[in-house]
């Protein structure tokens, strides 16, 4: 639990309250438990969706992901007829003001941070499979061209820069124990896939350095040496061109290849 405790401007208590560490990973269902709701002196003021307007933004949403009580302390908090809010007047006006901070502070960083913290990881998890298709792609011969070779090796500094944001807030969110027992599996299985992914970039980046083009073999030797300069300029400009679409590149130098595959005499 966290707890909340406020006093007014004239000294006196305002309220006290509490919140329940969940793991804020979505709306709590079971509707008993399910909001931040008023007491006063142990009387229950308005209900689980009372506390709604008291958040930024989302107010409906945002309350129905947290669990909590606020217990209204001051003697000039007095509960309406109805029960359903406290009577307006100027400490109601100064726990609403203290109130919609509070609601604004854990709304940033339990509800918003569990949702950053859970993109992270599944972003964390994409670049490490981008990362590994990247190392398929280099070792089956993609590099078929200068150009080439850049795309790639622009591509895994990408990776390896967004990968190293993700992990700092997946780890901060791991510290502030925000993964629940049921994701902490998870959780530790991809920080682990992705130390093996970092540690692998030095030598990946040797891979792309040092790789012969792909289209070394791409044609019988029966052809000439100024005929394979052509091909390999012309795979050059398909690079260039299709940077943006890769596969098309691909699909093209196929096509090229499996034309040129027997030299017509």
């Amino acid at each position: 639990m966290e707890f909340v405790y406020a006093e007014a401007s004239d000294g006196k208590p305002l309220y006290a309250g509490w919140l329940a560490l969940t793991d804020f990973s979505g709306i709590i269902s079971d509707e008993a438990v399910q909001g931040i709701r008023f007491r006063k002196g142990n009387i229950l003021v308005g209900n689980n969706t009372t506390f709604v307007k008291y958040f930024p933004s989302e107010g409906h949403n945002a309350n129905r992901m947290f669990a909590g009580e606020i217990h209204a302390l001051h003697n000039e908090l007095v509960p309406n007829s109805q029960r359903d809010d406290f009577e307006p007047n100027g400490v109601y006006s100064e726990m609403r003001q203290a109130l919609s901070k509070w609601a604004g502070e854990i709304n940033k960083k339990y509800r918003r941070g569990m949702s950053e913290a859970t993109s992270a990881l599944r972003r964390l998890n994409q670049l490490n499979a981008e990362q590994k298709e990247l190392e398929e792609k280099i070792d089956s011969g993609a590099i078929s061209s200068d150009e080439k070779r850049e795309q790639i090796a622009d591509k895994l500094k990408q990776i390896a820069k967004k990968r190293e944001s993700e992990e700092k807030t997946v780890r901060n969110a791991q510290v502030r124990g925000a993964f629940d027992a049921e994701r902490k599996e998870t959780v530790e299985k991809v920080l682990s896939q992705t130390e093996i992914a970092a540690k692998k970039v030095i030598s990946l980046n040797k891979k792309i350095i040092n790789a012969d083009y792909a289209t070394k073999r791409d044609l019988p030797t029966s052809y000439s040496r100024d005929e394979w300069k052509l091909y390999q300029r012309i795979i050059t400009v398909i690079d260039t061109f299709f940077i943006e679409e890769p596969e098309t590149a691909e699909k093209l130098r196929k096509a090229i290849k499996s034309e040129l595959s027997v030299k017509k005499k």
